[in-house]
């Protein structure tokens, strides 16, 4: 007797009986987009591997870990897309986008991570995402924060919390940096390979090293949001004077009382002027 072929771990087919369901998030997303002048934008599910590597960072667990990784038949070096940012930012460089000044888009589609498939984490998993480019000052960060907000109440989700940090300034976090290093430099010797490396390349967030989030609680309502929480990174930093001051921030949206968030983003800026801000 043949052995059916089951679908790899961690994928899943999706039956007619929940197309409807997926149709109804697709019309939501695309009427909340439009509404707030976004335009549809569709990059290629798989990438050169540098990308990714140089985007998230080669010590991250994405990257070490989680990536689908080959080596086609031409000796390039591929990789299906585990998040979408990095793909969209590529494809407005390579196509020169990026000189037609401010831009709203966004896409959706399959993103993949060799995660071990538990409850919510699946290695074929779907992503919506809302990219800006050339914006500057917060104004851009609430906007994100609003249509995140709307999409999910249009979608059905209630009590929602918000969640905030910042990694500071450039000076704040060199000095972060060098504290840092100083510190796990003098524990050297108790530290496995898994944590040497990232701290060998200097970096803040490259290795996973934020520190120990000091919570401050909020009960402002901005947008339909039930709850606020601003979460400071950076040692020595108050989050509510550095927030939109800082080169970096992070935003976070969930239901109260969830788990992991449902929506989350970074604003990520180079030489102090905004390359891109996403959801």
């Amino acid at each position: 007797m043949t052995k059916i072929i089951e679908p790899l771990r961690g994928v899943h087919d999706v039956l007619p009986a929940a197309i409807a369901a997926w149709q109804h998030i697709e019309r939501i997303t695309r009427e909340v987009m439009e509404s707030y002048g976004y335009e549809e934008f569709r990059v290629p599910v798989i990438e050169q591997t540098e990308l990714f590597k140089r985007s998230i960072g080669d010590f991250t667990d994405i990257v070490e870990k989680e990536m689908f990784s080959f080596v086609d038949q031409g000796e390039d070096h591929i990789t299906l897309r585990p998040e979408a940012t990095a793909g969209i930012v590529r494809a407005m460089i390579s196509n020169g986008l990026l000189r037609e000044g401010r831009l709203r888009v966004w896409c959706m589609g399959p993103m993949f991570r060799r995660e071990r498939p538990q409850a919510g984490r699946f290695r074929q998993f779907h992503q919506i995402d809302a990219e800006a480019f050339g914006f500057e000052g917060p104004d851009i960060d609430a906007e994100m924060i609003l249509l995140s907000a709307r999409l999910l109440r249009r979608l059905g989700l209630a009590r929602l919390t918000l969640s905030l940090n910042s990694l500071g300034t450039p000076a704040a976090r060199a000095a972060y940096r060098e504290r840092l290093a100083a510190y796990f430099g003098a524990h050297e010797q108790a530290l496995d390979e898994a944590v040497e490396a990232p701290v060998n390349v200097g970096g803040m967030n490259e290795g996973g090293f934020q520190g120990h989030p000091a919570v401050q609680g909020g009960t402002q309502d901005p947008g339909g949001v039930d709850g606020v929480v601003a979460v400071q990174v950076v040692a020595g930093q108050h989050v509510t004077d550095d927030l939109y001051r800082g080169p970096v921030g992070g935003l976070g949206l969930g239901v109260v009382g969830g788990g992991n968030p449902l929506c989350g983003g970074v604003a990520a800026r180079v030489l102090e002027r905004p390359v891109a801000v996403g959801a």
